[in-house]
C-alpha cells in the first residue's frame, strides 16, 4: 500500500561556515525573551554539532528491513478500547461525525502516548481509491481519504502510519538520540514514489524500504495486530 507522505521535511542540511545564516533576535522582545531565544539557538546549534557524520547516517536510512527497527511502544488498554469502535460491526453503526470523533480520539490518545504536544489536525478529502492518506508537516495535518472509511482496519493502519510520521518530524527537530538523527537525515533525503507514463511505480522498493517508512509501517502494525 502506498501512502503519499510528504517528500520535503522543511529541514535543510547543516550549512558550512562560508554559507552561514544570520540569526537575529525577534523585534520588540523583553530581556527575558531575548535570553530565552539565544538559549534555544545555542541548544539547537549544540545538537546539530553532535550529529554523527552525515554520510554514515545516510548509509543507515536506505534498504532497511523490519529487523532494523525497534519501536519502544505498546498499545495501551485505553487505545485498545478506542480500537474496538473500528471493528467492522461497530464501525458500521457510526455516522460520519461519530467516525470522525473516533478518529480524533485515536489521534489525540496516541499523540499523548508518543509525547506529541502539537497534535496533528485531521482533514478529510475524497480522492481515488489508491490514495489512503498523508501527513503534511508544514500544516501539521493528517489527510484521510473518505473512500478508505469502508475498511476501518485499513483506516487505523493509515492513521497510525501518518501519525508516526508526525512523531518523526517532531523528534527530528529535537535531535536528542541516534534515532532522531536517522529521522532527520531521512526526511532531508526522502524518496518519494515516482510513476512512469503507464502509472507503474518505478522506485517502489527504494520508497518503501527507507527508514522513516519502515518505521511508520512497523508502528502501524502494532495497532492492526491489536485489533485481531
Amino acid at each position: 500500500m502506498i501512502r503519499f507522505s510528504d517528500a520535503s521535511s522543511g529541514f535543510s542540511r547543516i550549512e558550512s561556515v562560508e554559507n552561514h545564516t544570520e540569526i537575529k533576535t525577534p523585534d520588540k522582545s523583553s530581556l527575558h525573551e531575548i535570553d530565552s531565544f539565544w538559549k534555544s539557538e545555542f541548544e539547537k546549534a549544540h545538537r546539530e554539532a553532535m550529529l554523527e557524520p552525515y554520510d554514515k547516517l545516510l548509509e543507515e536510512i536506505y534498504d532497511v528491513s523490519d529487523d532494523d527497527i525497534s519501536i519502544d511502544y505498546e498499545v495501551s488498554d485505553q487505545v485498545k478500547e478506542i480500537l474496538s469502535d473500528f471493528k467492522l460491526t461497530n464501525w458500521l453503526t457510526l455516522n460520519e461525525n461519530k467516525r470522525l470523533d473516533t478518529i480524533n480520539k485515536l489521534v489525540d490518545t496516541v499523540s499523548d502516548e508518543l509525547g506529541i504536544t502539537d497534535k496533528p489536525k485531521v482533514i478529510l478529502t475524497t480522492e481515488s481509491e489508491d490514495f489512503f492518506g498523508a501527513y503534511d508537516p508544514q500544516k501539521n495535518t493528517i489527510i484521510l481519504n473518505r473512500t478508505g472509511f469502508i475498511n476501518p482496519k485499513e483506516l487505523v493502519d493509515t492513521i497510525t502510519h501518518e501519525l508516526r510520521h508526525a512523531y518523526q518530524h517532531m523528534r527530528a527537530e529535537k535531535l536528542e538520540t541516534h534515532e532522531d538523527a536517522l529521522f532527520r537525515v531521512n526526511l532531508e533525503n526522502y524518496i518519494s514514489p515516482e510513476q512512469n507514463e503507464d502509472g507503474e511505480f518505478i522506485n517502489f522498493y527504494e520508497y518503501q524500504n527507507q527508514y522513516v517508512e519502515v518505521d511508520a509501517m512497523a508502528f502501524a502494525d502494532k495497532f492492526t495486530e491489536a485489533m485481531k
